[in-house]
């Protein structure tokens, strides 16, 4: 049962007893509502973790015994048995390496370039060990085996450890692995906590309640529940089985904010602050401690001009070498669309470019001819926020769209546009001119760069529904881009598109038919958003935090 203890406010506040969940008052629902029984957090940190040290430990154990076993013509038993044997060593060297590292601390694998250095530190110091103790302990690895192997184990972790990301990301959509945590504050700050973890469920948290002035929380209709004050915040992080707290700063006044940290840590809670600045990337925010007070010195948004040209010339580049090597591809792909119906192969559609230029973007025409005059018939069963509009069973569809749009092959004729320099491979998607004409003037700010094919909305959070994550995501683009983002994005962007590919040609085909497992973007439904390049890519890493 649920016992009702006085707040510091003077506002009831709920206290879980004997292990149970709160349950909100009726008169504030309508009804008792009670949380279904999750998994503690500790047991669930423990599967995540014991997975990814399997996984670790696999991948390194199948790299090393491949190019071991492949350095030999005609491996004897002998041999192969040492291989096996290095092999099982080297795998247990670099989890205990990576553990060493903190690469099994969700916190630590949650920046992907982080993760990538630290494997590659990893995998070239047991490449550099082995061929140093080789000759001295008899084994059968040599120089360069060593080498090989090293490369090939950081690529194979990397894809598996990338795989595994998709995955967790994937389960906690659909609400599995989230870890519980309070949000400590009510004021403006807290609110853009609660919305930012609201629209982004595959970050892995789940919001038990909050803490700070019920009075004002209400008024925001925001539907998480007040617990309580702010003193006693330990005892109400435990009485809902939370694991951790976000706590918004600017709630809190300093005397506040130092009791109430002080007071978790010894509790063994964990501790995450929120900084109050939105659209800045870490990598711009330096520790400049003042007197021992942990200030942040913050970078402006500074972009050589070589990036600039830099960034074209990937454009040119690769956009030139895709459409040569993909020209086979979109010759079948042409062939398929007009046997399909007789229709045109390209669809044409005018969309909002750099700095509100019109342009006219090109695509793969994946849907039947007449799917325009269609559009009515879809209105109710938009999927998204905003804007946006996505339907994952579209009638209108043809089978050969499916396999296009399955393989992000409809979108290949864009390479044309970024070219002609309308667009380029990385950025923003283009907006039609009815959406640009709802965006704010904050959003408009999207416009300040070139509209992409792929970007960094796209691969965090395609699949997401909330508007709020397709605005949040590209402005923090248009602030922070840079080649090497543009890059990263590009990696994440071809890694989910062969991923996605893979799942498409795995499914039945009365699965395949029924769903085409993509937004619907503004070529099948002219009055809506875009949103087409595959789904996920930066990580979020599963384990204790």
């Amino acid at each position: 049962m649920a016992e009702r203890i006085e707040g510091s406010k003077g506002r009831l506040q709920l206290f879980a007893v004997n292990g149970e969940q709160p349950t909100r008052p009726e008169a504030e629902t309508g009804g008792t509502v009670r949380e279904e029984p999750r998994e503690v957090a500790p047991v669930l940190y423990a599967r995540l973790r014991a997975i990814l040290v399997q996984l670790d430990g696999i991948g390194a154990f199948a790299s090393w015994t491949l190019v071991l076993a492949l350095s030999h013509d005609g491996l004897a038993p002998a041999r192969l048995a040492s291989a096996l044997v290095t092999a099982a060593a080297v795998a247990v060297l670099m989890v205990a390496l990576l553990a060493v590292q903190k690469l099994y601390r969700a916190r630590v694998c949650a920046i992907r370039a982080v993760e990538v250095s630290r494997l590659a530190r990893t995998s070239l110091a047991c490449g550099m060990l082995v061929a140093w103790l080789g000759p001295l302990i008899g084994t059968s690895a040599t120089v360069g085996a060593s080498a090989t192997a090293a490369v090939v184990s950081f690529f194979v972790l990397t894809g598996l450890r990338g795989w595994y990301t998709s995955w967790l990301k994937r389960c906690r959509s659909e609400g599995r692995f989230l870890r519980p945590v309070l949000i400590v504050g009510t004021n403006d700050e807290a609110e853009s906590l609660l919305q930012l973890i609201e629209a982004h469920p595959e970050q892995g948290y789940r919001i038990c309640g909050v803490l700070g002035d019920a009075d004002g929380w209400h008024a925001k209709n925001t539907g998480a529940m007040v617990l309580g004050g702010f003193t006693g915040v330990a005892d109400a992080a435990r009485s809902v089985g939370a694991s951790g707290v976000l706590i918004a700063m600017s709630a809190l006044s300093p005397s506040e904010l130092r009791s109430v940290v002080r007071e978790l840590l010894a509790a063994g809670i964990h501790v995450q602050v929120s900084s109050g600045l939105s659209r800045i990337g870490h990598h711009r925010l330096r520790a400049a401690p003042v007197s021992y007070e942990p200030l942040f010195y913050l970078e402006p948004p500074s972009l050589a001009g070589w990036q600039q040209l830099a960034k074209r010339v990937v454009d040119v580049s690769l956009s030139t070498l895709a459409l040569l090597v993909a020209a086979p591809v979109l010759g079948v792909a042409a062939l398929g669309i007009r046997l399909q119906d007789g229709g045109d192969v390209i669809y044409r559609q005018w969309r909002i470019g750099r700095d509100g230029r019109p342009f006219e973007l090109l695509k793969l025409r994946s849907m039947i001819p007449d799917a325009a005059s269609r559009v009515g018939e879809l209105a109710t069963l938009n999927e998204r926020s905003g804007p946006l509009f996505k339907v994952d069973r579209d009638p209108r569809v043809t089978r050969i769209g499916r396999l296009l749009r399955a393989t992000s092959i409809d979108e290949l004729p864009q390479l044309i546009n970024v070219l002609r320099g309308e667009m380029s491979l990385v950025g923003p998607r283009p907006a039609l001119p009815d959406e640009v004409a709802q965006f704010d003037d904050e959003l408009q700010e999207r416009a300040s760069v070139l509209p992409g094919i792929t970007g960094l909305w796209q691969v965090e959070a395609r699949d997401n529904p909330s508007f709020h994550a397709y605005r949040r995501l590209d402005l923090f683009y248009v602030d922070n881009w840079s080649i090497a983002m543009d890059l990263a994005i590009l990696l994440g962007t071809a890694r989910v598109v062969l991923g996605k590919g893979l799942r498409s040609f795995l499914r039945t085909p009365r699965a395949a038919a029924g769903s085409s497992g993509h937004a619907v973007p503004a070529d099948r439904v002219p009055s809506r958003a875009d949103s087409v390049v595959p789904d996920r890519g930066l990580t979020t890493l599963g384990g204790t935090s």
